[in-house]
């Protein structure tokens, strides 16, 4: 073979091996990019698992302590409306039917039995049987719900992924077969490995986000005032020289926008009230109590025009206090007429509100007189729950009304809280939350 035919097999062969080589590194690319693609997608599917099942986690606590008919159909209602977008997510994952089933039944007859329920509640009848049932399922989904946080946190950390996912999720369906009522199941045995929990619970007061009527009330026979005007509100409010107009918003409330380099406010068009602000500026370590940043939040809201409000649950977020307030009407708590005040610990400087469930809702309210007293109603609140405090407030209903209610903060027998709520006019339970206190202050959900 000449010198020069070696050269040319050589040169080939170099060419053809980078060629393979090039086609293996686009291959691997390609490949890498469809396992991120589905990975992503993955991922996505489990974080709706999680947060679809603590909800409905969450409506199965509830509904065990739901003593009147119509809330209890309520609850229900969130319980299969969960359990339906459990079974999607669950749906979406990369396991097997073997892997996944006693989980999807799960699911599949918590939706069943609450629908059940549903139907039975709506005929009023209700027996005790039902809240026995309800109860064993909520001790099953409370334990299901942990594993499930618990391998988030660690998919979220990144030390986890979806195919891990697929290994740890088969121990889930390592599930007692004995059935409750013949047709529930019991439990599921605890994951051989146990992980640290990790809460999914949203700070906010009670009914904050279900206060809104897409009206406001408050300014419907106020006047319109100018810029000027609007602009004079603002820099009286925050003290500070210096704010331009960045924008009018022209939505069912009507305000100006002014700002500067540390801080933005609106002032609502007509009747120039404050609506919101949030300032920019940084904040240092923690000085004072949240007692101090309660009263200094209460200060600026009268200062600012608003009356009447009371503080009740708040958190606690880098060095900042996140307190609620509502407004008080005698001995009532009026739920929808909420006002959000955000303070530093540092120095108790006010560094933002948001007055817009306020605005939708305040109005002179008719209290009528209570049909039923305080005492002859706390016997509907449960044998099961001990009454620790009682008062009086009006919370928001379904269709954009508001109920008169007697409010009730009990525990059950682990040291629960729950938020019960007694209708004043016909004596039945209207509503239930469950309230968490932790490090950072109170949750509800």
């Amino acid at each position: 073979m000449s010198k020069k035919a070696k050269i040319l097999i050589t040169s080939y062969s170099v060419f053809i091996i980078f060629c393979l080589i090039l086609n293996i590194y686009i291959l691997n690319r390609r490949l890498n990019y469809y396992i991120n693609y589905a990975e992503n997608n993955y991922q996505h599917a489990f974080t709706e698992l999680v947060v679809n099942f603590g909800q409905l986690d969450t409506a199965l606590e509830k509904s065990v302590h739901s003593k009147s008919p119509q809330v209890l159909s309520t609850m229900c209602a969130q319980i299969y409306a969960k359990a339906q977008s459990a079974q999607m997510a669950l749906g979406s994952l990369p396991f097997s039917s073997e892997e996944l089933g006693e989980t999807a039944s799960f699911i599949s007859k918590v939706g069943d039995y609450s629908y059940v329920v549903i139907k039975t509640a709506s005929d009023g009848d209700v027996d005790s049987g039902i809240y026995d049932t309800l109860s064993q399922l909520s001790a099953t989904s409370k334990n299901i719900t942990g594993n499930l946080q618990s391998m988030y946190e660690d998919m979220s950390a990144g030390n986890l992924t979806i195919y891990d996912l697929n290994v740890k999720y088969s121990d889930l369906s390592n599930v007692d077969e004995e059935m409750v009522d013949d047709s529930l199941l019991d439990s599921f045995k605890d994951m051989e490995a146990e992980f640290p929990e990790m809460p999914t619970l949203i700070y906010d007061g009670p009914y904050s986000d279900d206060v809104d009527t897409n009206s406001y009330g408050l300014l419907e026979n106020e006047e319109e005032i100018s810029e000027e005007e609007a602009l004079s509100i603002a820099e009286s409010i925050t003290n500070t020289q210096g704010l331009h107009l960045t924008g009018t918003t022209t939505a069912l409330m009507e305000y100006y926008t002014f700002e500067n380099d540390d801080l933005r406010i609106d002032i609502s068009k007509k009747g120039g009230y404050p609506v919101a602000m949030k300032s920019y500026k940084n904040v240092g370590a923690s000085n004072i109590s949240v007692d101090e940043a309660k009263q200094s939040a209460k200060e600026f809201l009268y200062n600012i025009g608003f009356t009447g409000m009371e503080s009740n649950y708040y958190m606690t977020q880098n060095n900042t206090a996140i307190i609620n307030f509502a407004y008080k009407h005698g001995d009532y708590t009026c739920y929808p007429d909420l006002i959000k005040v955000t303070v530093s610990l540092e120095d108790g400087s006010v560094l933002g509100f948001d007055a817009g469930n306020y605005m939708r809702n305040h109005t002179d309210r008719d209290i009528p007189d209570e049909a039923y007293a305080m005492d002859e109603c706390q016997s509907l609140v449960g044998d099961d729950l001990t009454v620790v405090k009682s008062g009086s407030a009006v919370i928001p209903t379904y269709g954009k009304k508001e109920t008169f209610c007697y409010e009730y903060i009990c525990e059950d027998a682990d040291e629960n809280t729950y938020l019960i709520y007694i209708d004043t006019q016909t004596g039945k339970q209207a509503d239930i939350l469950t309230l968490i206190e932790d490090e950072n202050g109170f949750l509800t959900k």
